[in-house]
């Protein structure tokens, strides 16, 4: 899920920066295409796609699991393969376990990015009429540096939000995905946990799940403070 959400921020931000700069021409069309494929496309019918993509054409991707079994390695200390074979220093279980992530991670990051790419696109569109983007321009400040330090810190508010919520949900409806990946996430087992009717694992699940998207929303607020100054909460303003 902390892949997904890097694979989102990496490519739905630019991808709909580029879609507002060339709107209506042929970038923003394919980006729009981009986008719908990725909001109407389920995530587990994407993964079985990309598992035969792997399968026949693109042979350098595993399909299943998160490690090979041929390699001996143990995350013992956050159970985050990636981190913990950095502080072992094992550059092979690193590569290995990366490879292992793409393919989960684009099908879990599919939906999010359609959707962050256009709202972030809507909310770029909509900043370059704003007075102080036009001000910005009559000043002589460089187009490049209106785009991206200006109409782009503001735009970002929404698509911060919005990932704010994809990365809570994340956390409990990634079990398809981790049905197809035969990977061992905590929604898998929290599926397996209710068949099982073991009740104390379920509250564990849904404890873990609410912690989260507690953690990600006050992550947001801060993020949306530093950003925009007006979310900011100042003294008196709640009297």
């Amino acid at each position: 899920v902390l892949f997904t959400i890097v694979i989102q921020i990496v490519l739905s931000i630019p991808l709909g920066v580029l879609a507002a700069i060339y709107r209506d021409t042929w970038v923003d069309n394919v980006s729009r295409i981009i986008s719908l494929i990725g909001v109407v496309t389920p995530g587990f019918v994407l993964a079985i796609i990309l598992q035969l993509m792997a399968s026949y054409v693109f042979t350098i991707f595993p399909v299943t699991g998160r490690l090979d079994g041929g390699l001996d390695f143990s995350a013992d200390v956050t159970g985050l393969l990636l981190i913990d074979s950095v502080l072992a220093g094992r550059p092979d279980v690193f590569g290995d376990a990366f490879m292992h992530l793409i393919l989960p991670a684009t099908a879990l990051a599919a939906a999010g990015i359609g959707q962050v790419m256009r709202i972030n696109r809507s909310s770029m569109i909509e900043l370059r009429g704003r007075d102080l983007v036009e001000a910005s321009r009559s000043y002589g400040v460089p187009e490049r540096v209106v785009t991206f330090k200006y109409m782009l810190r503001l735009a970002c508010v929404a698509p911060l939000t919005i990932l704010g919520l994809e990365f809570a949900s994340l956390i409990g409806n990634a079990f398809i995905v981790e049905f197809v990946f035969s990977w061992p996430g905590i929604a898998s087992y929290g599926v397996r946990t209710i068949l099982q009717k073991d009740l104390n694992a379920v509250i564990g699940v849904v404890l873990v799940s609410g912690l989260f998207f507690v953690i990600a929303n006050l992550v947001i607020d801060i993020l949306l403070g530093i950003l925009d100054p007006r979310h900011r909460l100042r003294e008196g303003a709640s009297k």
